[in-house]
C-alpha cells in the first residue's frame, strides 16, 4: 500500500475543508426552485386516434380504417384516397372494434368483437351494398379463429369455432352473406389446422411429448405424419402456406441448421428444397405473391432490416 500517496490526499482534503465557508443557521443551503413538469393530458396517452389500421380492398378501389364514431372506435369505408367520401359502416356503442380486414370479394368487410371484455371473439361480416351485419359465429362462449380465404372462392371464409368443445376449434366453411356453416373437420387433436387454396383441410399440427409439434398431412382421408418440429425449433419453424398446385407447402425451417431458412416441403414425402437462407441471420418473414402463389421476397434483420427479392418479375419496379 502506498502510504505517502494516501497522506498527500488527506492533506489536500484538509486544505479544502479549511478554506470552505461554514454554513450557519442564518444561511441554509438552498437549491434553485424548479417548475413542475407540465402534465400530459390523459387523452393523449389513452384516447382514440383520429384514424388507424388503414386497409385497401383487394380490388384496389376502396379503403377502410378504424376511427371514432361518437367516441367509440368503428369502421369507415370510402373511395381510395378520398376522405370526403368515407362513411361509417358500423355503429358499435361498447368497447369498440379492435381489428378488421377485407373479404377477398371486396364486397364484405370482416371484423372481430367480444362482449364486455370476455375475449370470446365473434367474427362479423358487413355487406357494403346493403349495410347488413351478420355474426358469422353466433354461438354462446365461442372464440372464433379466422383461418383462410381464397380469391377463387369469393364470399366464403374458413373459420375455427370451439362451440362444441372449448378446448378444440372445429373447422367450418362459412358463407359471408348468411353465416351458413359447413363442417370441414371435427377437431379433437390439432392445435393448428391449415387449408389449401381449394379450402380443403390439408395440414394439422399436434403437440408432442418433447414440447414441440408433429406435423400431419391428410392423404386419402388418413392423417399421416409428415415431419417433426423439436421443442428447440418450435419458435423458428412454421408453415407459411401452400404453392399454387397445393402439392407443396412453404415453411420457415430452423431444424438441423443454425439459422431459419425458407424451404419448400413436398406434402407427399416431406422432402425439402431450400429457397432462401443466410449464414448470418434467420429469415424473419416472407411476402407471398398471390399470382402465382410463391414467395416474392424475404425479410431479415441484422443491424438493420434487409429485403431480398426472390423473383425477377417485379425487379424493374422494385423500389428497395
Amino acid at each position: 500500500m502506498n502510504y505517502s500517496l494516501i497522506a498527500r490526499a488527506l492533506a489536500a482534503v484538509c486544505v479544502i475543508l479549511a478554506y470552505a465557508a461554514p454554513l450557519t443557521a442564518e444561511e441554509p443551503m438552498s437549491m434553485p426552485a424548479l417548475a413542475p413538469p407540465e402534465l400530459i393530458e390523459r387523452r393523449v396517452l389513452f384516447g382514440n386516434p383520429e384514424r388507424f389500421q388503414g386497409r385497401l380492398s383487394p380490388n384496389g378501389e376502396l379503403m377502410s380504417f378504424r376511427a371514432p364514431l361518437d367516441g367509440v372506435m368503428n369502421l369507415w369505408v370510402g373511395e381510395r384516397g378520398d376522405f370526403d367520401s368515407v362513411r361509417p359502416i358500423t355503429d358499435d356503442k361498447g368497447r369498440g372494434i379492435p381489428s378488421h380486414f377485407w373479404a377477398l370479394d371486396s364486397e364484405h368487410v370482416l371484423y372481430i368483437r367480444d362482449e364486455g371484455g370476455d375475449e370470446n371473439w365473434h367474427l362479423y361480416s358487413v355487406e357494403l351494398e346493403s349495410g347488413d351485419i351478420v355474426d358469422l359465429t353466433p354461438y354462446d362462449g365461442v372464440q372464433a379463429q379466422m383461418l383462410a380465404q381464397d380469391e377463387h372462392h369469393p364470399g366464403v371464409a374458413v373459420v375455427g369455432m370451439n362451440d362444441r368443445d372449448p378446448r378444440w376449434h372445429d373447422i367450418y366453411r362459412v358463407e359471408l352473406s348468411t353465416g351458413e356453416r359447413t363442417l370441414l373437420l371435427k377437431n379433437d387433436r390439432f392445435s393448428s389446422v391449415y387449408v389449401d387454396h381449394e379450402l380443403r383441410v390439408r395440414i394439422g399440427m399436434e403437440a408432442n411429448d418433447s414440447g414441440g409439434f408433429d406435423v400431419y398431412a391428410l392423404r386419402d382421408g388418413e392423417w399421416q405424419r409428415l415431419l417433426e418440429i423439436p421443442f428447440e425449433d418450435s419458435l423458428t419453424t412454421s408453415l407459411i402456406g401452400f404453392d399454387g398446385s397445393n402439392s407443396a407447402g412453404y415453411m420457415l425451417d430452423s431444424r438441423g441448421r443454425d439459422k431459419a431458412a425458407l424451404v419448400k416441403v413436398d406434402l407427399r414425402d416431406g422432402s425439402l428444397d431450400v429457397i432462401a437462407a443466410s449464414d448470418k441471420v434467420d429469415i424473419g418473414g416472407v411476402v407471398m405473391d398471390p399470382r402465382p402463389t410463391s414467395p416474392l421476397r424475404t425479410r431479415s434483420t441484422t443491424s438493420r432490416n434487409s429485403t431480398t427479392l426472390l423473383t425477377r418479375r417485379w425487379r424493374p419496379s422494385w423500389p428497395y
